[in-house]
C-alpha cells in the first residue's frame, strides 16, 4: 500500500538481519539482555528509507514490538525508533 504499512510477513533472514543490528540498541533503551532475539513477522513501509514494524521473540513465550529506521544510503544501520514490551505472539501491532 503506497504510504502504508504492508501486510504482516513472516520472518526472513535479511529482515533478522536488520533484527540483529538493532538489538544493541534495544538492550540499551530496555536495560535488558537477550539470549533469545529472533524475528517473528515484520511489515514495512516505504519512506526516505524503510521503515520497520518487528516482532521479536525475546524468551519463553515473550515479545517486543520494535519500530525501527534505515536510511536510503548504503550499507546505512538501522535505527531504533521505538520498544514495546509485554507482548505476546498473539498480539498485534
Amino acid at each position: 500500500m503506497l504510504g502504508g504499512f504492508s501486510a504482516l510477513k513472516e520472518a526472513t533472514p535479511e529482515v533478522q538481519a536488520v533484527v540483529d543490528q538493532l538489538k544493541s540498541q534495544v538492550e540499551g533503551q530496555t536495560n535488558k539482555t537477550y539470549s533469545t532475539f529472533k524475528l517473528d513477522k515484520f511489515s514495512t513501509q516505504v519512506v526516505n528509507g524503510l521503515n520497520y514494524k518487528l516482532k521479536i521473540q525475546v524468551g519463553d513465550g515473550d515479545y517486543i514490538h520494535v519500530t525501527a529506521h534505515r536510511p536510503p544510503v548504503a550499507g546505512s544501520e538501522p535505527t531504533l525508533k521505538e520498544v514495546q514490551e509485554g507482548k505476546t505472539a498473539s498480539d498485534s501491532f
